[in-house]
């Protein structure tokens, strides 16, 4: 029976590269600038005085005339983009053609050439969580996926891809410690050795006096999912991905090893995971008995302009019996003075959590203030979705559950977790979307 099923993977495998060359290489690209091919992932129905994350995939560039090999990835009507150009170094699209196909219903886009080829498309996925501590679960993620198709041994195992970014923020995500497990700590296979991205210097919602708003949330704009080969023998690899902002480059590093014993064609799957909504892929334990945390993160703190007020604040996570909120002002990016009354609130008992808010709080601000939200627990565990992150926490060790004023910075650590202020200002405008495009695939 395992005989069988490795034959049909193996024919599955086969049929589905030899249909990606026919029907690349069989269809001119006719595709120009009237009809850029646009994904939509997460698309919300635009409102015309609201920006929210919308993060959409533009397949080639609608301001060529001619078809260019390139992807890019925008969110926040285009304030923020990562730009991929398909033609590597090692492995360059020459003359290449480009098609549009179905798959499972959904169009994709396939660039094909001698050597290598490239499909991208949309699809929902089943995520499934099986941790000792949180139970087992699934989700729905909405991910794009970039295949790389491996038609002989490269040159090299490592494929370095031009990239363009745009207030865009990479933080590489390792392996879970010993010590992490020890605690209760859990990353799924997928949410370690990847790259979280994030809004550069947003989080959080702004209302504006027109009734415009902005809506960044946890500021999280997508996950790079840990890589995986597989070769049409249907033997598989974990492989490495660098990002380098300053060179300009996305590197895919595949073990030479498998290269060197792989049954061709190949097919690498760069994911992009459509993951905001509870901020962080991994799982910890945030809040021991009596610990508070406040974020140093200058995008999760906000200097206040004339007649501002914080209306609600916003908390993911998985507790024990109850929680608090309070809001601080900020001095030397650190937590300084408590200025609002505790917020307690009851934490959901959903195994993978829950969204919780204090909301109708109308607490105004002072003009030209900056701050900043911090979390407390009076008892028990406090657990939340996390990523790892370079600029660090605070940690309060004896706040308690009520919070103390003033602030002791006892020490930092460097994640970054799901909460968030909305804000109502007293002047100026939200921004208004941008343009839409035409949508072939994926739209939501």
């Amino acid at each position: 029976m395992a005989k069988n099923l490795k034959y049909t993977k193996l024919l599955f495998i086969l049929l589905v590269s030899l249909s990606v060359l026919i029907s690349a290489r069989s269809q001119a690209d006719s595709i120009r600038r009237s009809e850029s091919s646009v994904i939509k992932i997460g698309w919300d129905t635009r409102e015309a005085n609201k920006k929210r994350r919308n993060l959409t995939v533009e397949i080639g560039d609608s301001t060529q005339t001619e078809a260019a090999s390139t992807f890019k990835l925008s969110l926040w009507n285009g304030e923020c983009h990562f730009r991929v150009d398909l033609s590597s170094e090692q492995l360059p699209l020459v003359n290449a053609s480009r098609s549009i196909t179905s798959r499972n219903g959904q169009d994709q886009v396939v660039f094909a050439s001698a050597d290598v080829a490239h499909r991208l498309y949309y699809v929902e996925k089943i995520q499934v969580w099986d941790s000792t501590t949180l139970g087992v679960d699934s989700v729905v993620r909405r991910v794009m996926e970039w295949e790389v198709i491996l038609l002989s041994r490269p040159g090299s195992n490592v494929l370095s891809y031009p990239i363009e970014t745009e207030n865009l923020t990479f933080y590489y995500q390792g392996f879970l410690s010993d010590a992490a497990r020890d605690r209760g700590a859990f990353r799924a296979d997928w949410a370690q050795d990847c790259h979280a991205v994030y809004h550069t210097h947003k989080a959080g919602s702004i209302s504006y006096p027109d009734g415009s708003s902005e809506h960044y949330g946890t500021g999280k704009a997508f996950t790079i999912e840990r890589l995986k080969a597989w070769d049409s023998s249907g033997d598989t690899v974990w492989c490495g991905q660098e990002i380098d902002t300053v060179a300009g480059t996305f590197s895919i590093i595949v073990p030479p090893g498998f290269l060197d014993s792989a049954t061709y064609p190949v097919i690498i799957d760069p994911t992009f995971g459509d993951s905001d909504q509870t901020g962080g892929d991994g799982w910890d334990v945030v809040l021991s008995t009596n610990y508070a945390y406040g974020f140093r993160l200058p995008s999760m703190q906000h200097t206040a302009g004339p007649n501002e007020t914080i209306d609600s604040l916003c908390i993911f996570g998985k507790y024990q019996p109850t929680f608090n909120l309070a809001i601080y002002t900020v001095s030397d990016s650190v937590p300084s003075a408590f200025v609002d009354t505790t917020y307690q609130l009851t934490g959901p008992i959903e195994a993978f959590g829950a969204w919780v808010k204090a909301g109708d709080l109308d607490f105004s601000l002072v003009n030209g203030s900056t701050y900043t939200i911090c979390a407390g627990n009076a008892s028990g565990n406090f657990r939340q979705p996390y990523d790892q992150v370079t600029d660090a926490i605070s940690v309060d060790e004896n706040a308690g559950g009520t919070l103390q004023d003033p602030w002791v910075d006892d020490h930092q650590f460097y994640y970054r977790f799901p909460l968030y202020a909305h804000y109502t200002v007293g002047g100026g405008a939200g921004v208004q979307p941008a343009r839409r495009r035409r949508i072939i695939m994926g739209g939501r």
